[in-house]
């Protein structure tokens, strides 16, 4: 059975020079606050014997609940939430947070829970002495996911699932002391999905940049028709193709798109 439970979310972000374009103070601390998010499924394993070719399914599952209620100094290692700032169109976008558990066979670990938040286009506010600051309520996009996965010399076993859905919640964000903590002298645009291509016969592999939000992939021969149309899922990075015909194709992902010629056999 699953259950998710929505509370309302405030949150207090510093903006990481990586990903904004901006420089920063490294004497600032952050302090994040964002309510719990809950979800779970239960799934069935399947194991199969190698040597007597036996198969059995067994019970498995996972759930998380995921919040951040945290503070810490700019130069923390891994922050328990991003974003990035898009100052051309005013907006804080990618805010994404996640928690990830594994899940234990015996003594040995076999699968893993996770749970992703993402939150985007929030527009915010600049303070002269160059703080930005924004709040509302947004759309929050959550993905979790669960899964078993081994083999031993003996049994070979797997099993998991997955949902998403998207809530509202309130949301704030604003920078704090020191106030020249951002600087507006480089502006960031938004993150291009580059996409890589490698062709092997009549197969094509093709590998892009993972990313917290559902995405669409399309394959276009040179006619314009379409081939092929995948849905990428969250944390995805490659996908490949089989039995293509010879030919120029055009692949593209959201924003991005790369041709590709299939060499005659």
């Amino acid at each position: 059975m699953r259950e998710t439970i929505i509370f309302g979310a405030w949150v207090l972000l510093f903006v990481f020079p990586s990903l904004a374009g901006a420089q920063v103070d490294s004497s600032a601390e952050v302090a994040i606050y964002c309510g719990t998010i809950s979800d779970g499924c239960s799934y069935s394993v399947s194991w199969v014997n190698n040597v007597t070719h036996e198969t059995m399914t067994t019970d498995g599952g996972g759930g998380i609940s995921i919040s951040i209620d945290d503070t810490f100094g700019f130069s923390s290692a891994i922050p328990p939430a991003q974003f990035r700032i898009d100052y051309a169109n005013g907006l804080i976008r990618e805010l994404h947070f996640s928690k990830f558990a594994p899940i234990y066979n015996g003594s040995q670990v076999d699968g893993q829970s996770g749970m992703i938040v993402n939150v985007d286009s929030i527009p915010f506010s600049r303070t002269t002495g160059g703080e930005i600051f924004a709040t509302g309520r947004f759309p929050a996009r959550w993905t979790f996911y669960s899964f078993r996965s081994g083999q031993s010399h003996q049994w070979q076993w797997d099993g998991g699932c997955q949902d998403s859905g998207i809530t509202v919640d309130s949301v704030s964000i604003s920078t704090f002391h020191p106030v020249s903590s951002v600087l507006d002298h480089a502006s960031s645009s938004p993150r291009q999905d580059e996409l890589m291509i490698e062709t092997l016969n009549s197969s094509a592999e093709i590998s892009f940049t993972s990313r917290f939000l559902e995405r669409q992939f399309e394959l276009f021969d040179e006619l314009g028709r379409v081939r092929s149309k995948i849905t990428v899922t969250p944390l995805l990075d490659n996908l490949r193709i089989n039995s293509l015909p010879p030919g120029l194709y055009f692949a593209r992902l959201s924003n991005q798109v790369t041709k590709f010629v299939v060499p005659p056999r």
